[in-house]
């Protein structure tokens, strides 16, 4: 069996800014202000009441593995439920509301703000609704009428969008909710801010050498060989990750046969037939693929451990009605591959 290898995905988002006549656009620029302004009367905070925050202190580092695909979700804050905020405003007529970024571009209508060129966005979401509002002018309307955040539950997130290397977001007001000219509310970052730092275990390719088995040690379906011990290596792991899980996961060359009972097929250069392998992890149980389990003895103090699992070979060919050795039992090797996926937090 030669197993376990890892994926890496990476997705490049290319931006480009055309400079026009600098002379012609200030007419539009100076309607488009005009236009602003007009929009801007139809929401007003009601007596006393100006903007208010809804305030975030996130942890100091955030880890992620370093080869985690862009729209990961890094960090998701606990709901925060707004009460004696004084923030209420009305509008006279069906105005435009969203998000507007305040530390990097808003696109309208879009749920992700990135900061800066960290690789990293942030999200506003509403728990007590659980939709993520979106960019400024966004396509939802607000109503007329009046309004306001008591009762209202938030949360932040943050989410991978491009390369990250130990980026740091620091502590201030991420963006403000606005409606028709109105920003009554903010979200903000308090304390220290974070860092968010890509790290991972390095995890070798893991060939496991089966040995020689004779087809008559399976005689019947379901019957199998002794199984073969080895280690998942994970080694130089950085500190400060308070878990670490695994999972294991079919490959094309060797699908699933059974994904309760760790059993996959072998692949197309095996000349072996009527088995399969079946992989078995604590107190030779077989695996559940896809399912996450915890690295027991790994320390958040960093270094090296291994992941003991192991092997075997199992008929999965019907016994022929004489029973014993069946003619579709084809001796040969017998190869397989699966993927070793680790995850950090």
């Amino acid at each position: 069996m030669h197993a376990l290898s890892r994926q890496m995905q990476q997705t490049i988002f290319t931006m480009s800014f055309l400079m026009m006549d600098i002379l012609k656009p200030a007419t539009l620029t100076a309607l488009l202000i005009l236009s602003w302004n007009a929009t801007a009367a139809t929401c007003s905070f009601y007596p006393g009441h100006q903007q208010s925050s809804v305030k975030f202190t996130l942890p100091l580092t955030i880890s992620l593995p370093r080869d985690a695909p862009n729209g990961t979700v890094l960090y998701e804050s606990p709901p925060s439920t707004l009460q004696n905020v004084a923030s209420s405003f009305k509008c006279t007529s069906e105005s435009s509301k969203g998000v507007i970024n305040s530390v990097g571009s808003t696109v309208p209508d879009a749920v992700t703000f990135p900061i800066g060129d960290t690789g990293i966005a942030w999200q506003w979401l509403r728990t007590d609704t659980d939709k993520l509002l979106k960019g400024f002018p966004g396509s939802i309307k607000q109503k007329a009428g009046g309004f306001g955040y008591n009762g209202t539950s938030h949360a932040i997130r943050l989410v991978k969008i491009g390369n990250i290397s130990n980026s740091r977001i620091a502590p201030g007001i991420l963006g403000r909710d606005a409606v028709g000219g109105t920003e009554p509310l903010a979200m903000e970052i308090i304390g220290a801010g974070t860092s968010v730092i890509p790290q991972s275990c390095e995890t070798p390719d893991v060939q496991v050498d089966m040995g020689p088995h004779d087809i008559s040690s399976f005689p019947t379906m379901g019957a199998y060989s002794k199984s073969v011990q080895f280690n998942i290596k994970a080694n130089n792991c950085p500190t400060g990750m308070n878990k670490v899980t695994y999972s294991l996961k079919t490959t094309p060359g060797s699908p699933v046969r059974d994904v309760f009972n760790g059993t996959i097929s072998l692949n197309q250069s095996s000349k072996a037939k009527g088995l399969a392998l079946q992989i078995l992890g604590e107190n030779e149980e077989p695996v559940v693929f896809d399912q996450d389990y915890t690295a027991g003895n790994y320390s958040a103090s960093g270094g090296s451990f291994t992941i003991p699992l192991a092997g075997r070979y199992i008929r999965i060919l019907q016994t022929g009605s004489k029973g014993g050795f069946d003619p579709g039992m084809v001796p040969g090797t017998a190869n397989a591959e699966l993927w070793f996926i680790m995850s950090y937090l």
